[in-house]
C-alpha cells in the first residue's frame, strides 16, 4: 500500500540508479577525451592557438557527446523517466486509501507526459550540450586561446570531468541535480494537482536530511505539518515557534528557493533546485490535534478561512 515514505523511496532509487549508471561512465568517458586531446596542434608543451585546433576543439564536442548518449545511456534514461509511471501509480494509490473522491483524470496522464518530455530534453543531446560538453568546449577554448600548457590542460579536464569542485564529475553532476528536480517536481506537480481538486488544505513536508540541506527544508521537515494559510510566513523565513530562518537580499526568500517562489507554487518548487523533499497532500484527521488548534488560532488562518 502507498504511502509518503514509499512515494519518496521510489523516486530516491530512481534517482541513484541513473546517477550511479552516469558516475560509472566518467572513468571511461575520461580515457576516450584525452586520446582526443592527443589530436591538438602543439610546440613542445604548449598548445597552438590556430585554426587547425578550434575546428579541433568542435569536433572533440561533437565526439564526447556521441560517446555520452550511445544506446547503454538512453536505455538508462528510459528506465529513469519509466520510473514516473511508478510515481504516479503511487499518487493514485495513496490519495484513493484516504479520499473516495479521488479519481484519476486525463490531466493527470498529461502531467506525466509532460514531465517525461522535459526529462528526456533535460538528460540527453540538449541537456548534456547544455551542462557537460559546451563547458568542456569552453575550458578547451580558453586554453588554446591563451597558448597554455597541454600538460595543464589535461589536468583541468580530468579535474572536469571525475571529481571537480564537488567531488563529483561533469556528467554525474549533471545528471543528479537534473534527474532529483524534473523527478521530484514531476511529483510535487502531480500531487498539487490532485490536491487542489480535492480542496486539501494540509501538507506533510518528508524526505532525508543531507550535510547540504537548506535551511528552509531542514526547517519544514522538523515542522512537518504545514497548511496553506502558512505558506506566505514560510516564504518570509517564519517557522513559528520554530524560529526564523535568514532570507536572500536578492530574492526576498529563503536561501536556496528559487527566484519566484510563491504561495502559489512552493509546493512545486519546494526548496529549489535539486530539492529532494516532497511536499505532499495529506487529510486533515492524521494531522495532530494540537498542530490544528495552534495554526486555526492565528490570524493568517482566520484570513484564509474568509
Amino acid at each position: 500500500m502507498s504511502d509518503i515514505k514509499t512515494i519518496i523511496k521510489t523516486i530516491e532509487d530512481a534517482v541513484d540508479r541513473l546517477t550511479n549508471a552516469a558516475a560509472a561512465r566518467q572513468e571511461p568517458l575520461m580515457k576516450s577525451v584525452l586520446s582526443l586531446l592527443k589530436n591538438l596542434e602543439t610546440k613542445g608543451d604548449n598548445l597552438l592557438n590556430s585554426m587547425a585546433n578550434l575546428k579541433t576543439i568542435n569536433e572533440i564536442k561533437s565526439k564526447v557527446e556521441r560517446i555520452i548518449i550511445d544506446g547503454k545511456y538512453k536505455d538508462e534514461v528510459k528506465a529513469f523517466v519509466q520510473s514516473y509511471n511508478d510515481v504516479q501509480e503511487l499518487h493514485n494509490e495513496y490519495f484513493a486509501k484516504f479520499n473516495e473522491k479521488f479519481k484519476p483524470n486525463e490531466s493527470l496522464n498529461i502531467i506525466r507526459r509532460n514531465s517525461i518530455q522535459t526529462a528526456l530534453n533535460g538528460l540527453t543531446e540538449t541537456g548534456v550540450e547544455v551542462g557537460v560538453t559546451d563547458g568542456l568546449r569552453q575550458m578547451l577554448y580558453r586554453n588554446i586561446g591563451a597558448g597554455g600548457s597541454y600538460a595543464d590542460m589535461t589536468e583541468q579536464v580530468r579535474n572536469y570531468l571525475l571529481t571537480n569542485d564537488t567531488g563529483e564529475g561533469a556528467l554525474e553532476r549533471h545528471v543528479k541535480t537534473f534527474a532529483i528536480t524534473s523527478i521530484n517536481t514531476f511529483s510535487a506537480e502531480y500531487n498539487k494537482a490532485v490536491a487542489d481538486d480535492l480542496g486539501l488544505e494540509w501538507y506533510q513536508y518528508e524526505g532525508s536530511l543531507l550535510t547540504t540541506s537548506r535551511a528552509f527544508c531542514i526547517k519544514a521537515v522538523e515542522k512537518k505539518y504545514i497548511h496553506v494559510s502558512e505558506f506566505d510566513a514560510l516564504l518570509d523565513g517564519d517557522f513559528g515557534d520554530l524560529g526564523k530562518i535568514p532570507v536572500s537580499s536578492k530574492t526576498g526568500l529563503p536561501a536556496g528557493l528559487m527566484k519566484g517562489t510563491n504561495k502559489d507554487n512552493l509546493v512545486r518548487r519546494r526548496g529549489g533546485w535539486t530539492c529532494g523533499h516532497q511536499m505532499l497532500a495529506v487529510s486533515e484527521v492524521i494531522v495532530p490535534k494540537s498542530v490544528r488548534e495552534t495554526v486555526e488560532a492565528t490570524a493568517a488562518y482566520k484570513r484564509w478561512k474568509k
